[in-house]
């Protein structure tokens, strides 16, 4: 609420206007603020225009004691400034006498205040001054206070506000501010003279005790003036003025409104509502509290008109109006008094049941659940139905009503279409509304007495002081904080009528409840009448209208389904088995009386026999698609209405001695008939959907043990995304049996984190953000099924948590998933989901975290049901290794380099904490750390090179191997003689001579051969030239024969060598074969040196690609 800002006042006439509603600055009272009733008489006087705010002036007589108040302080008189929208224009306050008599004033300079003592019924005003109290004389002469038949009115002075206080306008309220300074105590009970001077009063008189009224009390009167606007008015509401008041026991309004119009509109709605004196226009008027005329002065005419109970009119003629229209008279206690007044309303024949007008509604918004129990019968037709559960909540928006009642009704029917609708055998006959409410909190009533509240008319009223409680004899003062509301307004809403009594427990039934007799009860299609009070919904609050209905009926086709196929038939097929279900319309509760509405209906299976299909339709359409809804699941249709398909579901040939057709026999309910077989013949041929399903569910095994998962088994695989070099993300492919027989279709499970101050190393662990899991697929036997993620916010740590899940979901940042499994008990549910690194672990050193590694917290499910045993193994990319890992999961194996985590037993919201350290390979020793390079060129060369030196090496080995091979050989044949040396020719001495020209020729000589001359002779050079002479002898046999027996010992030729002369071709081998390379070893030497340059160049060349090598 804004507060006001308090206005400081100079005199009495100043204005205490109300600020404009936009100042939001919040203020206090300036004086002390005291709790007390001091308004003794009320007078509220207004004149109504059309079209335009409403001028009241309110008028109060106001008593202070003495002893319980405080000079100065500030006395709330009365609130609601700002939901009636009113605005304080002018204000004044003047003392009284102890006799009520008002002290001088000017009636020119404050008319206010004249019309205060009109109003109030004050006696004439006194020719004294209220400054004789304070032993001060007035600013007028003697003469003319002594003559008031010649003293002027304009010379009165006017009174200082510390001697009258005034009014104060502050956070929506009013208040009274006391004077601060206060006569004299000895001088309350006395009188002035004609002079104005104080004098006791007589000892008889001052002995006689005084009445309460004249214990220490002080008197004044004040006047408000103020601007209140309509709060509704036509088309769809009356005129309403709505004024606050303080509270007071005795009261008086005079309120003046302006003449209806005279137009044809008006005119017909007088004749079809009035019978008599119905050509003139005329208002219907009521007011709450009631007013209670002080003179009926109503017209035949009104005698013969249609009311409601709290509709009977106050007004439209009434006395001391001058046009006759107008409402004037008293009222009790009230924090404000409501005036509403509308031309009079048609009737309708029925328009007044139980005694209330109906409303409109501008808008509705319904939510209806309509849950399919099974079968069942109609206990008095016998025609079989279906069970319906029906659970309705609407939101009314809009609530109207053009005429002046304001405890009202609102039908509420419903609605079957094509269909009948009886109570449920066996159930309650009415329907359950435990919330009726209203949004702003306002005060509500769940049941009324039996008998609907009608206001007292006009004639029988009593007196104003007679309708207000009063207060016990002991109570010094009385206060009306707790007074309760006045017996002509009905607070709250209610539903329906109840008959309760004071010796009664049981629930408050509806008229048509299971205590009557089942003919008289009424059938649940029959509107409901729900109770409101129109005073609840006024502007400017807009409240919004919220109630519930709940209850259980039996919904019958009223066409009965075509006859079932003889049993004998040897061929079937799905639409005998539609003909043999029940098909019906979904029942929807709507308002009657609604502009625009818009209801949300879900249908819900929730059968008790397993072998009952139900189809759902979208629509009302009999060509719209039908969607087989599985038990315990939902389906919603349109806004429209939809319809719903009850069947048996078909059995294979020699399934009908299994236990599934025994459990749906002994599913049957009770108040079905047992005349009629509801499992199919065996000999039926059903289609092949019915027949995978009936095969599944007859070879399922039924679960008699303790609601659990036997297994999870979760593969956790590092992937690398976003070009890094390290995995920084993971995926997670988890593969468990979907529980058996649980309440619901949908498997449900938790991935969350912990953060740094819960992980299991300290200064690392989760961050603040939410983990990032994208949920890529979810199958249920290979079959894709829906899913939903749902985020969980981060809260406030708690520690009143019981579950570990729960804790670490109010702490920290996590995703609920859920998997729609359906009736599926047993089969198999594979979902994969990625969790990727959060934002600020992407922030790092660079190529030093390709370095260090990779960090991985492995988020895994948390089930809210048990788990017999969980399963991890850990997949390790190629390229990198598992540094370290760290886990509270039980057992630990590593198998083909790759960790396998266990745990057994794992309670509810288990939560496991793994962290994976990832870092890159090292590579062995002695390999040269160019080999790994990424290029596969260089990985290629870098394998092809230690080949290639091997076959260099060898080639090169083979060809020394070679040289020596021919000189060991040369060596060994040529240094002994043979057997073919003994005819070695005789020993022949020759004799060269080498003469020098400008080319020169050598010439040798066989030993059988003499010196030949030179063929051509030329001219001999000048310069000498030596001449070497060599004398080969042969050794004699003797000397052979001498040296055979000693080793040889130095060069016996002039080159050293033995034979040296001799060819190796001439040597005797003892093989046949000659093998001989034709290389040498600086040949080999310097190819190899050839092809390694060639090599460096194409090394050098693709290295420094695409420049050229320096």
């Amino acid at each position: 609420m804004t507060n006001m800002t308090a206005i400081p006042y100079t005199s009495r006439h100043s204005r205490a206007s109300s600020p404009p509603l936009s100042v939001s600055s919040p203020s206090t009272l300036g004086p002390q603020t005291q709790r007390l009733n001091i308004v003794t008489r009320l007078a509220v006087e207004g004149n109504a225009k059309k079209a335009e705010n409403v001028p009241i002036k309110m008028y109060m007589k106001l008593a202070l004691p003495i002893d319980s108040i405080v000079p100065g302080s500030a006395i709330p008189l009365f609130k609601g400034l700002s939901q009636e929208n009113v605005k304080i224009l002018e204000s004044e306050v003047h003392p009284l006498d102890p006799s009520s008599v008002p002290y001088n004033f000017s009636s020119t300079a404050s008319p206010l205040l004249h019309n205060a003592a009109r109003a109030l019924n004050l006696p004439a005003r006194s020719h004294h001054s209220y400054l004789t109290l304070f032993d001060q004389r007035p600013n007028v002469s003697t003469r003319l206070v002594s003559s008031p038949s010649i003293s002027s009115d304009a010379d009165v002075p006017s009174l200082d506000e510390k001697y009258t206080g005034h009014i104060l306008v502050s956070g929506y309220q009013v208040s009274f501010v006391l004077p601060s300074e206060l006569p004299p105590l000895s001088k309350l009970g006395g009188r002035s003279d004609s002079g104005g001077d104080y004098t006791p009063l007589p000892t008889k008189l001052r002995g006689r005790r005084n009445s309460v009224s004249e214990k220490s009390v002080l008197l004044f009167m004040a006047g408000i003036s103020m601007v209140v606007p309509y709060l509704t008015h036509p088309q769809r509401a009356p005129w309403l003025l709505s004024i606050p008041t303080p509270r007071c026991l005795s009261n008086t309004l005079k309120l003046r409104i302006f003449p209806p119009e005279s137009t044809a509109a008006s005119s017909f709605q007088s004749l079809s509502s009035g019978e008599g004196d119905s050509d003139s226009p005329s208002w219907d008027m009521t007011a709450d509290p009631h007013v209670t005329r002080m003179a009926n002065s109503r017209r035949s005419a009104y005698h013969y008109q249609h009311f409601a109970d709290d509709e009977s009119s106050d007004s439209a003629s009434a006395p001391g109006f001058s046009d006759g229209f107008g409402i004037q008279g008293t009222f009790p206690s009230t924090e404000r008094i409501r005036v509403r007044w509308a031309t009079p309303v048609r009737n309708f024949e029925g328009g007044t049941r139980e005694g209330r007008r109906r409303v409109g509604v501008v808008d509705i918004r319904g939510e209806m659940l309509c849950t399919i129990l099974g079968r069942g019968r109609d206990r008095i037709r016998g025609e079989e139905g279906v069970l319906v559960h029906l659970d309705y909540k609407g939101t009314c928006q809009g609530i109207w009503y053009p005429g002046v009642a304001t405890l009202l009704g609102m039908d509420v029917g419903l609605e079957a279409r094509g269909c009948d609708v009886s109570w449920a055998p066996g159930r309650e006959n009415l329907f359950d509304m435990p919330t009726l409410t209203v949004s702003s909190n306002l005060p509500t009533s769940a049941a009324l007495n039996g008998h609907t509240p009608s206001r007292q008319s006009s004639i029988s009223s009593t007196s104003s002081l007679l309708r207000a409680p009063l207060p016990p004899q002991n109570v010094p003062e009385y206060s009306f904080e707790s007074a309760p509301t006045t017996p002509g307004s009905e607070t709250g809403l209610s539903s329906v009528f109840y008959t309760t009594t004071d010796n009664d427990t049981r629930e408050p039934t509806r008229a048509s409840s299971l205590d009557q007799p089942a003919p008289d009860v009424p059938l649940p299609s029959l509107p409901i009448t729900l109770h409101l009070n129109i005073n609840d919904f006024l502007p400017p609050n807009k409240n919004t209208f919220t109630f519930s209905l709940k209850g259980t009926v039996l919904v019958t086709p009223r066409v009965p389904p075509s006859p079932a196929p003889r049993e004998d038939s040897p061929h079937t097929s799905d639409a005998d088995d539609e003909s043999r279900g029940l098909l019906i319309s979904l029942p929807r509760f709507r308002v009657l009386a609604a502009d625009s509405e818009k209801i949300e209906t879900t249908a819900c299976n929730n059968t008790d026999a397993p072998a009952e299909v139900l189809d759902v339709y979208q629509s009302s359409d009999p060509r719209a698609r039908k969607t087989e809804v599985a038990r315990g699941a939902r389906s919603r249709v349109s806004s429209h209405g939809g319809r719903v398909a009850l069947r048996p579901l078909p059995l294979p040939r020699g399934l009908t001695s299994s236990p599934l057709a025994t459990r749906r026999d002994d599913a049957e309910t009770p108040s079905r008939s047992t005349n009629r077989s509801r499992t199919p013949d065996a000999r039926r041929i059903s289609s092949s959907s019915a027949l995978r399903e009936s095969l599944h569910t007859a070879l399922k095994p039924i679960r008699d043990g303790p609601l659990m998962i036997p297994y999870v088994n979760a593969t956790v695989t590092p992937i690398s995304s976003g070009g890094a070099e390290v995995p920084r993300s993971y995926a997670v492919c988890v593969r468990l049996p979907a529980p058996a027989d649980v309440d619901g279709d949908w498997l449900d499970f938790g991935l969350g984190h912990v953060s740094s101050s819960q992980s299991m190393e300290k200064g690392q662990g989760g961050g603040s953000g939410p983990v990032r899991v994208q949920i890529v697929s979810a199958s249920l036997d290979d079959v894709p099924v829906r899913f939903e993620t749902t985020a969980v916010a981060k809260t406030d740590p708690s520690a009143s948590s019981a579950l570990v899940f729960e804790q670490m979901s109010g702490k920290e940042w996590g995703t609920w998933v859920r998997v729609r499994t359906g009736a599926s008990s047993g089969g198999l549910v594979e979902v994969t989901y990625i969790v990727k690194e959060r934002s600020e672990a992407v922030k790092g050193k660079g190529k030093e975290r390709a370095k260090d590694g990779s960090d991985l917290d492995i988020i895994l499910p948390a089930f809210s049901i048990p788990v017999g045993r969980l399963q991890v193994d850990i997949e390790t990319p190629s390229g990198f290794e598992i540094a370290s890992l760290r886990s509270n999961l039980a057992y630990e194996q590593t198998s083909g380099g790759q960790p396998k985590l266990r745990h057994f037993g794992l309670e509810e919201f288990f939560y496991s904490q793994t962290r994976v350290h990832i870092v890159p390979r090292r590579p062995s020793l002695g390999t040269p750390p160019w080999l790994s390079a990424s290029s596969s060129i260089l990985r290629a060369a870098a394998f092809m090179a230690p080949a290639f030196f091997s076959a260099v090496l060898l080639v090169l080995l083979l060809s020394m191997h070679n040289d020596l091979g021919r000189l060991r050989t040369s060596l060994d044949r040529c240094g002994a003689s043979g057997p073919s040396w003994a005819g070695a020719a005789p020993s022949v001495t020759v004799t060269a001579t080498v003469v020098s020209y400008s080319y020169s020729t050598s010439t040798s000589a066989t030993p059988d051969s003499t010196p030949l001359a030179p063929a051509e002779e030329g001219p001999a050079s000048s310069t000498p030239t030596s001449v070497t002479m060599i004398d080969i002898t042969s050794p004699s046999s003797d000397t052979r024969d001498r040296d055979r027996g000693r080793p040889p010992s130095g060069d016996t030729s002039a080159h050293g060598e033995h034979n040296a002369l001799l060819p190796v071709q001439g040597l005797p081998f003892p093989w046949p074969i000659r093998f001989e390379l034709p290389f040498t070893r600086e040949v080999a030497i310097e190819a190899v040196n050839h092809g390694l340059g060639v090599a460096w160049e194409f090394l050098r060349r693709l290295y420094h690609y695409p420049l050229d090598p320096p």
